[in-house]
């Protein structure tokens, strides 16, 4: 089975920290076969909008597959009334921009911070609108899974059932799957250690998954100071332990959707 590890980025030079894993799940082994920012991408860029069509683009050209990514999906079930297929559908022309979107999240709210079940379950650290996280969810919405559904290319676990020879899309939290394995502590930066501690994640996923990762590929996840890359393998090893353990073959049209973290 192939798998695909997103790391998301909503910065206006999103090509550079908006990085892709690629690799092969053979008999519980995941083979690590590309890794890559998406300026490097068939047809990508530094600029956001270039790199996300890059990634809409290079997605379903990889046939029957599932895609790791870390950014949301879904809004708590409080916040949505209507099916999610719907509220896909009319988030771009109902939030026009990513603060129009945080702004009407506040307000219905009161200005908390409502998280999904599946949020408090997974301890991802923030609310999808969180002010740290409010942009990458809206492009996830509207430059990534709503052009991949609308246009059949793919489908999203668990809302909806998984089609043969199209790519399935799940939602995962790196940070999520760190604290899961007790590994969740300082890495992203160029500060004393941090490079070491990039090192001690990845050898740890590399014995929990258990992972084959060619060493110029490892090179790239320790060398990057954001962290990004090192995000995009984690979110594919993810990935590949829920796969093997089946639990994107689950369907539930429900409002909230599902954080996958590991098995």
């Amino acid at each position: 089975m192939r798998l695909l590890g997103v790391d998301l980025s909503a910065a206006a030079d999103a090509g550079r920290a908006l990085w892709v894993a690629e690799g092969f799940l053979r008999d519980d082994e995941l083979e690590v076969t590309a890794l890559r920012p998406a300026r490097e991408l068939p047809g990508g860029g530094v600029a956001r909008d270039t790199a996300l069509a890059a990634l809409v683009r290079h997605i379903p050209a990889q046939g029957e597959c599932v895609v790791g990514i870390d950014a949301p999906n879904s809004l708590p079930r409080a916040l949505v009334a209507e099916a999610w297929r719907s509220w896909l559908a009319s988030f771009p022309d109902r939030h026009p921009t990513p603060e129009h979107f945080r702004a009407a999240c506040r307000a219905a709210t009161g200005g908390r911070e409502l998280r999904r079940a599946s949020d408090v379950v997974a301890k991802t650290p923030f609310a999808p609108w969180n002010l740290r996280l409010y942009r990458q969810t809206w492009h996830a919405v509207a430059a990534l899974y709503g052009p991949l559904v609308e246009s059949g290319a793919a489908t999203v676990a668990p809302f909806q059932p998984p089609l043969p020879g199209r790519p399935r899309l799940a939602e995962i939290c790196p940070a999520s799957t760190l604290k899961h394995l007790g590994l969740y502590r300082p890495y992203k930066g160029r500060a004393a250690g941090l490079a070491a501690s990039r090192g001690a994640i990845l050898a740890a996923i590399k014995r929990a998954t258990p992972l084959r990762l060619p060493r110029s590929l490892a090179r790239r996840a320790l060398d990057d100071p954001g962290g990004d890359a090192l995000d995009a393998v984690i979110a594919l090893a993810a990935a590949a332990r829920c796969q093997a353990a089946g639990l994107f073959t689950a369907h539930d049209a429900g409002h909230e959707g599902a954080v996958y973290v590991w098995a």
